[in-house]
């Protein structure tokens, strides 16, 4: 398994469906599994989830929970129970990607670089619209390398 894909979904009924298109939108050419962690939201994004469930993939796999178990054991369940990757890609489910090749080329570029332990990219923050948010600055990533220091 090339890439394991982890969206947690916390009340995100009106954001869930996109976040789950932008992958099915991603063009990927190698053996890539989704986890969809959805943490007993009461706003009815199981409901959305159960709707689509239907259409997805068979690599895509959905964890309903009845009761919320908070973020922190959430990410721990998935990062150590469930996802197999060689690679990791985490997407919140009130977010979505807008670059069909975002993780082609991102796993095409840890493949060639091994020195490299990850990537990252700066983000647009739009509101329930899709319209930029002026009044929103995410962090950016200013510099082209990092390290751990």
């Amino acid at each position: 398994m090339k890439l394991s894909i982890a969206i947690m979904s916390y009340n995100h009924k009106e954001y869930i469906e996109k976040a789950i298109r932008s992958v099915l939108a991603q063009e990927i050419d190698f053996e890539y599994e989704v986890w969809i962690n959805e943490d007993g939201s009461p706003d009815g994004t199981q409901e959305v989830l159960k709707k689509l469930e239907p259409e997805l993939p068979d690599n895509f796999h959905i964890i309903y929970r009845e009761k919320n178990i908070g973020a922190m054991a959430s990410f721990y369940d998935m990062y150590h129970n469930r996802l197999k990757g060689e690679y990791f890609a985490t997407l919140e489910a009130d977010d979505y990607w807008i670059y069909p090749k975002k993780l082609k080329k991102q796993v095409e570029f840890l493949d060639s670089h091994p020195e490299y332990t990850a990537v990252a990219h700066n983000v647009e923050v739009v509101d329930e619209n899709g319209e930029p948010r002026l009044d929103y600055i995410y962090p950016e990533c200013k510099n082209d390398e990092y390290t751990l220091k």
